[in-house]
């Protein structure tokens, strides 16, 4: 399944096939069901456990950070509804790993899973301006499925990457020097335009190893990129970076 999944994954099967990446879905189809529900029971004892400690004092300032942060997100405008599944399950999340709390860009590694769990229940369309616009209102047991799936699975990816969100995100230093790496390697030309101009990966790559190119390309393309993240998340998120890198700086003069 990894090894199909590289090359894309069918839009119609993209939920089920994510979960199963993700190991949230367990491979026996026989027991899919039960799992389902012991997660989504489970994630909601954690809703009841941590979410009304979201006034006390001592998690004031990150849920404000939260709500300030999904605020910017046009994937969210004019709908509360969803904004408040962002906020249950970044607190969340946050509250149940200390080591690093919320940080920005974590608030944006919810949407590709978002969208491609919510389309298992209803057309999901995006305009050109990203807002998020459905066919109808989602009734409320779906949504509450959609929001368990969406915590658990981005918990998995955010296990798999905590370093870079822990104090001075050591994973985001160590994948901009593999990139740095591969792009001396394999294509030189970019490079020393690069360092002629004393342009330093960090300038650009942080933002954007911060919210894997959340922010840089459109959704539709961000989903399909995800389809190879899921396969090997380290392995396969330096390989888009550099194509990126060089699409960038296309339109430079080092080429000519």
């Amino acid at each position: 399944l990894r090894q199909l999944s590289w090359s894309g994954v069918p839009g119609e099967l993209r939920p089920v096939v994510w979960k199963l990446l993700c190991d949230y879905l367990p491979a026996s189809q026989e027991r899919r069901t039960a799992v389902l529900a012991e997660k989504r029971r489970q994630y909601n004892s954690f809703v009841q456990q941590y979410f009304h400690l979201r006034e006390q004092t001592s998690c004031k300032d990150m849920f404000h950070q939260i709500q300030k942060d999904l605020t910017r997100m046009t994937l969210l405008y004019r709908r509360p509804d969803m904004l408040a599944m962002f906020e249950r399950i970044l607190f969340i999340w946050s509250m149940r790993h200390p080591g690093s709390g919320y940080v920005q860009g974590i608030n944006d590694l919810l949407t590709p899973f978002f969208v491609v769990f919510l389309s298992e229940y209803i057309r999901v369309d995006l305009n050109t301006s990203g807002e998020l616009s459905l066919q109808y209102d989602l009734p409320a047991e779906h949504s509450d499925s959609v929001e368990a799936d969406v915590f658990w699975c981005t918990s998995h990816l955010l296990d798999t990457i905590q370093d870079n969100y822990t104090f001075a995100q050591p994973g985001i230093q160590n994948s901009v020097s593999m990139l740095a790496s591969l792009i001396e390697r394999v294509d030189a030309n970019l490079h020393r335009h690069l360092t002629t101009h004393h342009v330093e990966y960090l300038q650009f790559a942080f933002r954007w190893m911060n919210n894997l190119l959340i922010r840089e390309l459109p959704l539709r393309c961000i989903i399909r990129l995800w389809d190879t993240y899921m396969v090997s998340f380290l392995l396969n998120l330096i390989l888009p970076m550099w194509l990126f890198v060089r699409w960038c700086f296309s339109f430079s003069f080092y080429n000519h």
